[in-house]
């Protein structure tokens, strides 16, 4: 009985660690901040992070583009 209560003991603690960590993380998203804690700068995608909706829109376009490019190449 008592591996039980220690290991739901355990298990509460865990759980209660991990909505913390959620609810910090929406609360984060929520003020605008960066889920990483880095600045943009360095950043390999701060352009999908922070652009419009155009901005994505034209990226996957572009790299639609380019797979049926390779593809094409594939075969010949």
């Amino acid at each position: 009985m008592d591996t039980v209560l220690g290991t739901a003991f355990v298990a509460a603690i865990l759980i209660a660690v991990v909505v913390l960590i959620i609810m910090q993380m929406v609360k984060d998203k929520r003020a605008g901040k960066s889920s990483c804690g880095c600045k943009c700068a360095g950043c390999a995608n701060a352009g999908m992070c922070h652009a419009n909706a155009k901005k994505i829109k034209k990226i996957e376009k572009q790299i639609k583009k380019k797979k049926k490019m390779q593809a094409k190449a594939q075969r010949g």
